[in-house]
């Protein structure tokens, strides 16, 4: 089961919880359905003794000496026509005027009278010469108010099953119905839980969000998603850094307009139109943003339809096939970051530039002083290098002496160096004077 995915859990769970619900739906509706049948049963019964008890003929008949000719087929047409097992007439000693079979006509009834006798109507399971059954018991009251005799009708437990077992069919309908309907919707829920979950398992939803927070938030750019309302709904910690935002981003959606943020940003985010190295102010700072909606395109299954964000970057092509939006992603730029890197490789560019000019000049004093060494005329060898020696150095002094900031000092050397090798006259005129201003004029009189 660990390997199953998130639907597929929440559709097993739910088919067994619909099977219970359904099996102890079936089992209520079934003892229901046979509380039911006995108790109409027993109405019937009641019914059908009290309007025997209340004829003129049963009180006529048992005052007369022998109750049984009269009653006996009395009974017989009341258990035809009201379909009933049986119809005893009895004295209030038990003993039988009627029965079913004539052999027991004369013996003592079995079950209870005592409510009867004391001339209340009752209904009971008592299982009698014909079995178990559902009775009625009526006494029949004199003119005086005295019980005469008693009536008792009954059906058995068997036919009350039957008329139980009729509605099983009804009751096995509801059930199946229950269970297909649930089914149904458990189909439907886990399917559209498997699209928008990619029919991940749990684990690796919970690993997928855990790793994609972290990268969210180790960006190195300011990242700001927005929901189709326009409202800020998730952000990174440079984003709230470039922006000014608490860092402690719940997820709750915002209006950008509520968030002090200058009025074309936030009117920037809130409409979501698309934006490619648009300038904005933010407080201290020059902000390069980049908007796209988050789409879903069209034409993929239905789990990447949900699972694949499409965001335009700068240099993106737009997507030309229409999709669901998800939202709006825009991301932000420090430009002050932008332009110190691009000074420092400036800077690089100009000392490498310098740094080769000042290695090209130095191999040529090297081949000239090979020269005059080879020709054999070693003082003008000599006489060269301490010449050049001394007016580099020279050179070198008046700098570091007019020039404080040892960078500048530095460049103004590495140009010196590369104007010497292409031939061009630099000439430095430095304030000694104020060597602390680092005043100077940049003269080019020509090429040697």
């Amino acid at each position: 089961m660990r390997k199953w995915s998130l639907a597929s859990r929440l559709l097993i769970g739910q088919l067994v919880f619909i099977v219970c619900l359904s099996l102890g739906l079936s089992l209520t509706l079934y003892f229901q359905a046979e509380q039911d049948s006995y108790e109409e049963t027993s109405e019937r019964m009641l019914a059908v003794a009290g309007t025997v008890a209340a004829d003129p003929i049963v009180l006529e008949s048992v005052a007369a000496p022998d109750p049984s000719t009269t009653l006996q087929p009395f009974a017989l047409k009341v258990m035809d026509a009201a379909h009933i097992d049986f119809l005893t007439i009895m004295a209030p000693d038990r003993t039988r005027y009627t029965h079913r079979s004539r052999d027991q006509i004369g013996a003592p009834y079995l079950g209870s009278v005592d409510q009867a006798l004391n001339g209340q109507s009752f209904t009971e399971t008592y299982a009698g010469t014909l079995g178990p059954s559902v009775r009625a018991v009526v006494p029949v009251l004199g003119p005086d108010g005295t019980v005469t005799a008693l009536v008792a009708a009954g059906i058995t437990v068997d036919r009350v099953a039957i008329a139980r077992n009729a509605q099983l069919p009804a009751v096995l309908l509801t059930a199946l119905g229950a269970l297909a309907c649930g089914a149904l919707a458990s189909y439907l829920l886990s399917r559209y839980l498997r699209r928008t979950t990619q029919d991940r398992r749990p684990d690796e939803l919970r690993s997928m969000f855990a790793f994609y927070g972290s990268a969210l938030h180790s960006l190195r750019e300011g990242l700001v998603l927005l929901n189709n309302d326009g409202n800020v709904v998730l952000y990174n910690d440079q984003a709230a850094a470039l922006l000014g935002l608490a860092p402690d981003n719940r997820g709750v959606p915002r209006d950008p307009r509520t968030l002090g943020l200058p009025a074309p940003l936030a009117a920037l985010l809130h409409e979501g139109r698309s934006a490619e190295d648009e300038f904005h102010f933010s407080r201290d700072r020059i902000l390069v943003v980049n908007q796209s909606p988050a789409l879903a395109p069209r034409g993929h299954d239905g789990a990447a339809r949900l699972g694949r964000l499409t965001s335009h970057r700068r240099g993106a092509r737009a997507e030309t096939s229409p999709g669901r939006r998800f939202g709006t992603v825009t991301t932000l730029r420090d430009h002050t970051d932008i332009e110190a890197l691009t000074g420092e490789l400036q800077s690089m560019r100009t000392l490498t530039d310098a740094l080769q000019a000042q290695a090209h000049e130095h191999a040529n004093r090297l081949h000239t002083l090979v020269a005059l060494i080879e020709l054999d005329r070693h003082e003008d060898a000599l006489d060269f290098a301490t010449r050049d020696l001394e007016l580099s150095q020279q050179l070198t002094d008046d700098v570091v002496a007019s020039v404080g900031e040892p960078a500048l000092a530095a460049l103004l050397t590495g140009k010196t160096a590369q104007a010497r090798e292409r031939g061009i006259a630099l000439v430095l005129d430095l304030d000694s004077a104020a060597p602390d201003s680092g005043s100077l004029r940049l003269s080019t009189p020509g090429s040697w």
